[in-house]
């Protein structure tokens, strides 16, 4: 399956709309903790399969991690479970807090 990713401006016009979304961090707990990703709901790239059955199928899903790199395997791994609309944070936190810091 494709790969389909988002960039932080896009997430943020995203997020300021109505529109339900899920920010999906697969950050580990700590990583998480030393910097936060408001709203964002927390699952480790570890626990990914054995939790996802949490998650609605239907949601709009974006993943998120430091990089991107783990948030694209958590990505492919919600695709091959039948989750159809899930987009990966392209740069990751990196990119977000990159992107908030130019709004400033």
């Amino acid at each position: 399956m494709q790969l389909e990713e988002i960039d932080a401006g896009a997430l943020d016009a995203l997020l300021q709309t109505s529109a339900p979304c899920v920010v999906l961090d697969v950050r580990e707990v700590e990583e998480q903790a030393s910097r936060p990703f408001a709203g964002a709901l927390s699952m480790p790239l570890g626990l990914v399969l054995e939790q996802m059955d949490t998650l609605d199928k239907s949601a709009n899903i974006v993943t998120l991690c430091v990089s991107g790199r783990r948030s694209a395997m958590a990505c492919h791994l919600l695709q091959e479970a039948g989750f159809a609309r899930v987009k990966n944070l392209k740069g990751g936190i990196n990119a977000w807090d990159a992107y908030l810091d130019a709004q400033d």
